[in-house]
């Protein structure tokens, strides 16, 4: 034996080392007057060669790990290797300013790994439950999405890939895909009382909306219903009041943000019936009886 004492370093470049994760440990030896030299490692049976400067540790856990080189009838010293490794896995985190997509743009979603260095980061959009990949190995961790959905991200690093926790999921819609829905009250009155009508369905969007009402007159040229602005209500606030009606009447709402507006789909239609005046409305399939 030898007092030559090799170095033991890890591989990655990486603060903190995770339960599961694949690393790999360097042995390297200098001096020894131009010996060849090979290499033992203790524990014995993991995933390494015999004789190689680098030791695999599949499936990370903490533990000391020992090298020392053999040549030309020779040991160098024992050199020891303490590996600490973290318990949970971090978890990714997806950030996004707004989850509206307006009518031709786009949203930018954030994605990172607070935790360690290294991290790739992959990105899923959910489609009929199921999580699909949309953009792997995405190192800044900024997506810009023009397209409605529910996204995550999760970090990955090394070979083969250790994966972090997977981000919360954030719905993203697209302006038009979103249907307020429409209440009115009272739905039966009597002539010249007031009816208040209510535009809802949007608490949990981005603030911002200004709403907007219209009358659904029957039209038979399209078997459905066309919408007419009612005067007065281009932007007003959610619930809207409509003083002395006397008649029936069909109504519907739709909100919209930003100049030029990108508005919501329609409401279904909601009526007020006027008691004694009973008047068919047929119009449609989609008529309320």
């Amino acid at each position: 034996t030898v007092s030559i004492k090799p170095s033991v370093t890890l591989k990655h470049s990486w603060s903190e080392i995770f339960r599961g994760e694949t690393v790999t440990l360097r042995c390297e030896i200098r001096g020894g007057g131009g010996t060849e030299w090979t290499y033992e490692w203790s524990p014995v049976g993991l995933n390494y060669s015999p004789t190689s400067s680098e030791y695999k540790i599949n499936k990370a856990h903490s533990g000391t790990f020992s090298c020392r080189g053999k040549g030309n009838h020779q040991f160098t010293q024992w050199t020891h290797y303490s590996l600490t490794v973290a318990a949970n896995k971090p978890k990714a985190s997806l950030t996004v300013k707004d989850t509206i997509i307006p009518v031709g743009g786009s949203v930018a979603l954030t994605c990172s790994v607070d935790i360690g260095e290294g991290w790739k980061i992959y990105w899923y959009r959910n489609s009929y439950g199921t999580a699909r990949d949309i953009i792997n190995n995405k190192p800044d961790g900024f997506l810009s999405v023009s397209e409605g959905g529910v996204y995550s991200c999760r970090g990955g690093r090394g070979g083969p890939v250790f994966y972090t926790e997977t981000s919360t999921e954030v719905i993203i819609n697209e302006t038009g895909q979103l249907v307020p829905v429409l209440s009115v009250s009272p739905s039966w009155l009597n002539p010249g009382v007031s009816v208040t009508l209510s535009c809802e369905g949007l608490e949990h969007q981005p603030a911002g909306w200004r709403f907007f009402w219209y009358k659904a007159v029957p039209d038979p040229s399209v078997s459905y219903y066309r919408f007419e602005l009612l005067p007065g209500t281009s932007g007003t606030e959610q619930n809207f009041t409509i003083n002395g009606s006397t008649h029936t009447a069909g109504f519907v709402c739709r909100a919209g943000r930003g100049e030029p507006v990108n508005y919501t789909d329609y409401s279904e239609p909601k009526f007020i019936w006027s008691a004694g005046q009973f008047v068919s409305l047929c119009a449609g399939n989609k008529q309320e009886p």
